[in-house]
């Protein structure tokens, strides 16, 4: 909670500190006895390898959806803890069992060992490659690296007598003899340096990860400092690194969350795009062409007539030559409001279908109100009043020539291309005749003497 009050800047020094004031607070109480369990290593194992596989997933996931290395190389890093912290657990005789089967018992110091280095190693080693892996050989690199890694041990353990001593899973006698946790801790607060310096724009999953390797250098800090496991510090301790590592899993889903939507933001919006005419604001044609056809058998399925209208600017060509073609957009764009305005209403379909032609798809109509709307079309073009002074047919104002057509999807033999057709032989038709005007039939009405006027 106190988080949420504080500035998002103040987030990470505040849980350094906390983290910190809990690692002195443990160490008050290092020698206090506390009962002895043993199935509570595994099951912080456990915790620890679910989190570490979640935010896997999630890092390979914003790495795919961003291009981003950094996380890629993170996830791989948590990929490599994950694999070595499951090794452990498969180790543990109070857990699965099965240590005989993959000879650690001499050697799960190795393993501890290898698990405290693997992730901050892992993570440098991927951030400095020159060009990203692939997911598939990301994941074969880390898991081939984990058992490599893992097996060394039964071979360092033949010439070096101190790591064939056996090892108590619930002492460090053997850690401090070794050396191991010193050297664990170098190469923890060496690559804690490196990656801060590395990592460029420190996001939230960046942020959780160099927590992590801080929280990897307090812990070795800890193995150093207070020998004995099972006291009341140790516990506090253990259990506040399992309960930071689910709130950094919290903190990442919330991340994803975020991701998740600012990515259905903008595929929403490049869809938008695609489906829009930049300049008009209209439909696009191939908005157009590809919701016609289920529109066509919606109105087909239940009977209804369809109006498919057909508009072209008069003369246009003749506007963009006087004026310029810059004259011209802005021309284009205030028609296009224009339609928008008077046309686009009861589920109508308005596009523009190029140049200085429109298309408009009305359903559930009846040839009386496909007449309407075309003529109150073509007035609120002329209404705009924008000076044209070579078309003399609208007064040396732009205008527009309508052509449309009423036809019934249940009875008629033609589809949304053939009454498409109809409707631009009908703007022809409009054209020929002066220009300026709306020409609007059935499908029935249309008759040879009007194809030889075309």
């Amino acid at each position: 909670m106190f988080l949420k009050l504080a500035p998002k800047r103040l987030h990470t020094p505040l849980l350094i500190l906390f983290t910190l004031a809990v690692f002195i607070f443990a160490g008050s109480y290092r020698s206090e006895s506390a009962p002895v369990n043993f199935y509570f290593m595994p099951v912080f194992l456990a915790v620890c390898v679910l989190c570490d596989i979640i935010i896997t997933t999630i890092a390979f996931s914003h790495s795919r959806a961003f291009n981003n290395r950094q996380t890629y190389a993170i996830g791989g890093a948590y990929l490599a803890s994950a694999i070595l912290a499951a090794f452990i657990i498969a180790d543990y005789p109070t857990a699965l069992a099965v240590g005989a089967t993959f000879n650690y018992d001499s050697n799960s110091i190795w393993l501890w060992f290898l698990l405290e280095i693997s992730a901050p190693i892992c993570a440098a080693i991927l951030i400095s490659l020159p060009q990203s892996l692939s997911l598939r050989r990301t994941v074969a690199f880390v898991l081939l690296g984990c058992l490599l890694a893992s097996f060394i041990g039964p071979l360092i353990s033949r010439f070096i007598p101190l790591l064939t001593e056996t090892c108590n899973h619930y002492h460090c006698e053997l850690t401090i003899r070794s050396g191991l946790v010193y050297i664990s801790g170098l190469v923890n607060f060496l690559c804690l340096t490196f990656l801060w310096f590395k990592l460029k724009n420190k996001g939230l999953i960046e942020q959780c990860f160099l927590f992590t390797l801080f929280l990897l250098v307090l812990d070795d800090a800890f193995s150093l400092s207070w020998q004995a496991r099972y006291t009341v510090g140790w516990y506090t301790w253990k259990i506040m690194i399992m309960l930071l590592k689910l709130a950094m899993l919290m903190i990442v889903l919330l991340r994803m969350m975020d991701d998740y939507k600012l990515i259905d933001e903008n595929n929403r919006r490049h869809y938008r795009q695609s489906i829009t005419d930049d300049l008009t604001g209209l439909h696009n044609r191939r908005y157009f062409a590809q919701n016609t056809p289920a529109l066509w058998e919606e109105n087909k399925a239940s009977g209804q007539h369809i109006g498919l209208i057909m508009l072209d600017v008069d003369k246009f060509k003749k506007y963009n030559d006087h004026y310029g073609h810059l004259a011209g957009d802005r021309c284009l764009a205030k028609i296009g409001h224009a339609l928008d305005l008077s046309g686009n209403r009861d589920g109508n379909l308005v596009a523009r279908m190029g140049g200085e032609e429109f298309a408009m798809f009305i359903p559930s109509t009846d040839k009386q109100q496909l007449a309407q709307v075309c003529e109150r079309i073509r007035l609120a073009i002329a209404e705009l009043k924008i000076p044209h002074v070579g078309n003399p047919e609208g007064d040396h104002y732009v205008s527009m020539s309508i052509g449309a057509v009423l036809v019934d999807p249940s009875q008629t033999n033609l589809d949304i291309s053939g009454t498409i057709n109809l409707a631009d032989k009908m703007l022809y038709l409009a054209k020929k005749q002066g220009r300026n005007q709306s020409k609007t039939i059935s499908e029935g009405e249309f008759t040879p003497q009007m194809s030889e006027q075309l």
